[in-house]
C-alpha cells in the first residue's frame, strides 16, 4: 500500500542502521521508573504502546548516567551500573518486537536540579559562579527545578570521571542490545552548561574558546565510538539557539554541529539551550505548530549525518511539509505520541483524521512532573495505566449504558464504553456535543482546544453511539431505557454567590458562549480569578477594554499548568490587566463595585463579569435512580468541578469499569 506521506514513510539510515520510517518519539522525562531508578513493568508497557503505534525511533528521556547526584525528576531511569542492564534489555525486546530501535538519552542535571531530587548530594556546578551569570541563573531557575547558582564547581578529575560515566552508561545501552544513544547536550543541562558561554567561565582546557567548551561533549562522543564500535548509533540533542544575547550564535551552532558530526554522531536532534522563560522549550497554547523548525533548518545542509526537526509537531500534513521542503530529515514527536500512540499507523493507513491531537495544555504531562507524579494526558487517559490495563478488551457481557451528558466526560464515557461492545445510549440536552469544550476555546491562545472537540465528536460517530440530542434526562425517561448502568456527567452550571447588586453582573461562560455581547473599549471588573475568569479576562482585553480581576484567594489561576500560567501572566502585562487579589466584593452597582483588601474599597466600571464558581448539575437524578436501584456512576463536573484531565479520566474508567 502506498503510503498517503511518502516522506514520512521513507525508509532511513541511522548511521549503519536502517530505520522503517522518519518518526521519532521525542526524549521526555516520564517519572515512570522504580524508586531507585530501575526500569519498571510501567515504563515497559508505555514505550511498547508507542512501539506498536508505528514510530521508526524511541528515545526514551534523561536516562542518567551518575544517579542520584545527576537526576532531574524524582524517579529517573538509570543505566549507571550493571544491574540496571537487565530492564533495559526487557524494554529494547518490548521496543524492537514491533520494527522500532531503541536510543535512550544519556543524561546529567549538572546544576539544573535540587538537593531535593538529588537526594541530598549538591548539584554540580561546571565554574565559579560570577554576577551576570548568576542573575540569567537566577531568572532561569525560578522556571526550573532549583537554584542553579548552587552547588559544587567541578574539578578537572570531576569532569574526566563524568566522560567515563557517560562511556559506561553507553557500554551498558549496548549490552542491553539497545540500538545506541543520545546525549542530552540541549535545555540548560550538563553539556549545555558547558557549551554555554555565560555560564561555563571555566579558563582551563574545558572552558574559554568553543573548541574548549565542546572538549566534554566531543571526549564523550569519541569514547563511544571507541568503545561500542561503529555499528553502534550516536545521536546528541544540542541547542541551535539560546534565546540569549551573550549565549551561542547561529554560527556556533553550525560548527558544533560539524564538530559533533566528525566526533562520530550519526544524528543531531536539534533543540534550544538555556531561554529566559521555560515556555520557550516546553512550547504551551500560544505557540504555534512546528516553533522550533526554523532551528533545524540553520543544520540541514550544514553536515552529510540526519538532522531531527522537534517543536510543537501535531498533523501528518504538517509534517510531511517538512520533510518535504528540506527542513528536517526526521519528525521528532513528543506530547503527540503521549495523545496518540498511533499516530503513524493513523497516518500511514488514511486515518488521519482518526488521530486524537495533543492540545498543548502541559496540564497532565509537564504538570505532572512538576508534581513529582507519572506522567499522564487530559485527551488519552491511559498515558500512566499501559501495564496495568493491558489491551482493552470486549466485555464478557455486554451491558446497555445510558449517559446523561455529552460534554467530554460522558463522551469519554460513551467512546470507551462502545469500544468494549456495551450497548450505548447518549443522552444531550442541547443540539450538540462538546459541552464547556466549546467555551473553553473562545479565549486567547485557546484555540488548539478544538483539536480534542472534533476529536470527540468524529469519534462518537466511528463508535455508532446511539446520540438523542435535545434530550430530558428525567429519572422516568432514563427509567424506560432500563438501563444496566446509568453514567451521570451533565456537568455543572456557574454558581452565583449572594453580593447584593449581583444582577448587574454577566456571566463570563455567556459571554464565552457568544449569548451576551462582549464590551468593547470599558472599565470592567471581572470577579473570580480562577482560569475561567483569567482566560476571559485576557478576551475582554483584546477587545481594547480595560480590566480589573477582583480574586479572594491570595493568588489567581491556581489551577493552571504552570508554564502556561507563566504566559499568561506575561499577556496580563501586555495588555495591562490590574489583578487585586484578597479583595472580597461586598456589593455591586451599575457603575462601580465595592470590595474590602485592607479596608473598603471602590473602583469604578462600565460592567460587570462574573466568574465566581460553578456548581454540579445531576445529583437529583443519581439519588433518584439509585434508589430504584439501578447502578449509577457519577463523572467529571457532575461529581466536582475540576478540568479536562478529570473528566476524561473518570469517564474512562466508569466505562471500562462495567
Amino acid at each position: 500500500m502506498m503510503a498517503e506521506y511518502p516522506y514520512l514513510f521513507k525508509k532511513g539510515m541511522l548511521g549503519k542502521t536502517p530505520v522503517k520510517n522518519r518518526i521519532v518519539m521525542s526524549p521526555m522525562g516520564d517519572n515512570m521508573a522504580n524508586a531507585d531508578g530501575s526500569v519498571s513493568e510501567q515504563s515497559i508497557a508505555y514505550y511498547a504502546e508507542r512501539a506498536r503505534g508505528g514510530v521508526g525511533v524511541i528515545i526514551p528521556g534523561v536516562v542518567s548516567v551518575d544517579y542520584p547526584g545527576g537526576k532531574t525528576i524524582a524517579c529517573q531511569h538509570r543505566l549507571d551500573a550493571l544491574k540496571y542492564v537487565k530492564g533495559w534489555e526487557c524494554m529494547a525486546r518490548a521496543v524492537h518486537r514491533y520494527g522500532a530501535l531503541l536510543i535512550p538519552q544519556i543524561h546529567h542535571a549538572g546544576m539544573s536540579t535540587d538537593i531535593g531530587t538529588t537526594e541530598g548530594i549538591p548539584p554540580m556546578r561546571v565554574s565559579e559562579e560570577n554576577k551576570d551569570a548568576s542573575d540569567k541563573l537566577v531568572d532561569i531557575a525560578s522556571h526550573v527545578d532549583g537554584n542553579l547558582t548552587d552547588g559544587n564547581v567541578l574539578t578537572n578529575q570531576d569532569i574526566k570521571g563524568l566522560e567515563q560515566k557517560f562511556i559506561q552508561c553507553a557500554q551498558f545501552a549496548k549490552m542491553a542490545d539497545c540500538d545506541g544513544v543520545e546525549l542530552h547536550g540541549a535545555h540548560g543541562y550538563l553539556i549545555s552548561q558547558f557549551l554555554t558561554p555565560f555560564v561555563n567561565t571555566r579558563t582551563d582546557e574545558y572552558g574559554g574558546s568553543l573548541e574548549n567548551r565542546m572538549r566534554f561533549a566531543v571526549n564523550i562522543i569519541k569514547g563511544i565510538r571507541e568503545t561500542c564500535g561503529p555499528n553502534f548509533i550516536i545521536g546528541i540533542r544540542m541547542p541551535v539557539h539560546n534565546w540569549e544575547s551573550d549565549g551561542l550564535t547561529d554560527d556556533d551552532s553550525v560548527t558544533m554541529a560539524k564538530t559533533f558530526e566528525a566526533a562520530g554522531c550519526d544524528f543531531l536532534d536539534i533543540s534550544g539551550g538555556f531561554t529566559p522563560t521555560i515556555t520557550a522549550l516546553l512550547e504551551t497554547q500560544k505557540y504555534y505548530q512546528g516553533d522550533r523548525v526554523s532551528l533545524s533548518e540553520k543544520i540541514m545542509g550544514k553536515v552529510n549525518i540526519p538532522v531531527f526537526a522537534v517543536g510543537l509537531l501535531r498533523e501528518p500534513e504538517f509534517c510531511e511539509q517538512v520533510l518535504a521542503n528540506g527542513s528536517a530529515d526526521y519528525i521528532v514527536l513528543g506530547r503527540a505520541l503521549l495523545a496518540d500512540p498511533d499516530w503513524p499507523h493513523k497516518a500511514k493507513t488514511g486515518k488521519s483524521c482518526e488521530i486524537r491531537k495533543c492540545i498543548s495544555c502541559l496540564d497532565a504531562c509537564f504538570g505532572a512532573l512538576a508534581k513529582n507524579q507519572t506522567i499522564r494526558c487530559i485527551v488519552n487517559p491511559r498515558v500512566g495505566y499501559e501495564s496495568e490495563l493491558g489491551t482493552l478488551k470486549e466485555a464478557s457481557v455486554p451491558k446497555k449504558v445510558v449517559i446523561v451528558g455529552g460534554g467530554i466526560a460522558g463522551m469519554q464515557a460513551a467512546i470507551s464504553a462502545a469500544q468494549r461492545g456495551h450497548k450505548v445510549t447518549l443522552l444531550e440536552k442541547s443540539d450538540k456535543l462538546g459541552g464547556q469544550l466549546h467555551i473553553a476555546s473562545v479565549p486567547p491562545h485557546k484555540a488548539y482546544i478544538n483539536w480534542a472537540t472534533e476529536w470527540y465528536l468524529g469519534e462518537t460517530e466511528r463508535q455508532n453511539i446511539n446520540i438523542k440530542y435535545g434530550c430530558d434526562a428525567n429519572y422516568q425517561f432514563v427509567k424506560s431505557l432500563n438501563p444496566d448502568t446509568v453514567i451521570i456527567a451533565s456537568g455543572a452550571k456557574p454558581w452565583t454567590p449572594n453580593i447584593p447588586g449581583i444582577e448587574y453582573g454577566i456571566q463570563a461562560w455567556d459571554i464565552l458562549a457568544g449569548k451576551a455581547d462582549t464590551p468593547e473599549n470599558k472599565n470592567i471588573a471581572v470577579i473570580g480569578g480562577g482560569i475561567v475568569g483569567c482566560e476571559t479576562a485576557l478576551l475582554l482585553a483584546s477587545k481594547g477594554n480595560q480590566v480589573t480581576i477582583l480574586e479572594m484567594l491570595p493568588d489567581v489561576a491556581t489551577g493552571l499548568e504552570m508554564a502556561n500560567k507563566i504566559d499568561m501572566l506575561a499577556d496580563f502585562e501586555n495588555n495591562h490587566i490590574n489583578i487585586l487579589t484578597q479583595a472580597v466584593v461586598k456589593e455591586i452597582s451599575s457603575n462601580q463595585v465595592i470590595y474590602e483588601r485592607d479596608g473598603r474599597n471602590s473602583l469604578a466600571v462600565d460592567a460587570v463579569v462574573l466568574s465566581t464558581g460553578m456548581k454540579s448539575v445531576g445529583q437529583d437524578l443519581a439519588n433518584e435512580l439509585e434508589n430504584d436501584g439501578i447502578n449509577v456512576v457519577i463523572v467529571g463536573d457532575a461529581k466536582q468541578p475540576a478540568k479536562i484531565a478529570n473528566a476524561t479520566r473518570e469517564g474512562f474508567f466508569a466505562a471500562i469499569n462495567i
